[in-house]
C-alpha cells in the first residue's frame, strides 16, 4: 500500500494492538508449521495464520490512513492456490473500498501485461486493475500499441523509473539486481518512457519506485528522493505528460 501522512495519536493504540496480534500469529505459525517454500525460497515464518493476519493488518491500517489502492503480484506456480488467495485479497480490499492493483513482474508467475490482463479476466472482480511498472514493462517488451488497446478503466497507477535498455535473461543477475537496487532516474536510461506513459490514459497517480543503492550511498536517502522527484517533473514537462 502506498500512502502518506502522519498517523494521528488516537490511532496509535489500535495500530500497536494490530501489530501485536500479527507478531503473535507469526509465533503461532512457526510452531504449527507453514507452507515450506515460495518460489523455491524457504519461508518458515510465512504460514496461513501469518498470511491472513498480515493481509488484514495491511488493509485495515491502510483504510485508516485513507489508502485507496493496494498492490498484489503472483509468486506461486500453484495456479489454483494463487487464484483462491487472490480472490480473497480482492474481496478483502473491496470491503474497505480499495482497488487491488495487479503488478506483473518478469520473474514472477504473472510475468507480462498479457498474462496480467488474462488473470484479471479470470478473477472477474470489479476492483482489480493492472499496475504498470515501467522497468518491468520494458523488460517484457510491452509496446505503446499494446497499452493503447487496453481500456482506460483497467489501468491502476504507475510505478515510475528509468532503467538500462539492456533486457537481461530471467536468470541473469541484473534481472532482479537492477529491479531491486539499480533503477535509474527518469529520463536518464534507455526505456521509452514517453511512449509508455502517453498511452496509459489518466492513471490515478504515478508512484516513483527507484531503488538505487549506488546513488543512495553517494547522495544520501533524502537527496536521492529529491532527485527522483526533480527528474520526473523535468521529464513530464519536457514531454507534456
Amino acid at each position: 500500500l502506498f500512502m502518506s501522512g502522519v498517523i494521528p495519536l488516537q490511532q496509535m493504540s489500535g495500530t500497536l494492538l494490530d501489530l501485536i496480534l500479527y507478531l503473535a500469529l507469526v509465533a503461532l505459525g512457526a510452531f504449527l508449521g507453514s507452507r515450506p517454500q515460495i518460489q523455491s525460497l524457504p519461508m518458515p515464518w510465512l504460514g496461513r495464520f501469518q498470511t491472513a493476519a498480515l493481509l488484514l493488518l495491511i488493509v485495515t491500517l491502510g483504510a485508516e490512513l485513507g489508502a485507496k489502492y493496494a498492490i498484489a503480484s503472483v509468486w506461486s506456480a500453484d495456479r489454483d492456490f494463487s487464484r483462491v488467495q487472490f480472490e480473497k485479497m480482492c474481496d478483502l480490499a473491496d470491503k474497505y473500498g480499495m482497488k487491488l492493483n495487479l503488478e506483473f513482474v518478469p520473474f514472477s508467475n504473472i510475468p507480462g501485461l498479457t498474462e496480467a490482463l488474462a488473470w484479471m479476466d479470470l478473477m472477474d472482480r470489479p476492483n482489480v486493475q493492472v499496475l504498470v511498472d515501467t522497468l518491468h514493462a520494458h523488460r517484457v517488451k510491452v509496446t505503446p500499441e499494446q497499452l493503447r488497446e487496453v481500456a482506460a478503466e483497467r489501468f491502476g497507477f504507475v510505478h515510475l523509473c528509468d532503467g538500462p535498455a539492456f533486457i537481461p535473461p530471467v536468470d541473469h543477475p541484473d534481472m532482479v539486481g537492477v529491479a531491486r537496487g539499480g533503477r535509474l532516474y527518469v529520463g536518464e536510461g534507455g526505456i521509452d518512457l514517453a511512449g509508455m506513459l502517453k498511452n496509459i490514459p489518466d492513471p490515478p497517480y504515478y508512484s516513483i519506485e527507484l531503488p538505487n543503492a549506488a546513488e543512495v550511498a553517494i547522495r544520501g536517502k533524502l537527496e536521492h528522493a529529491r532527485r527522483c522527484l526533480e527528474t520526473a517533473k523535468t521529464f513530464f514537462a519536457a514531454h507534456q505528460i
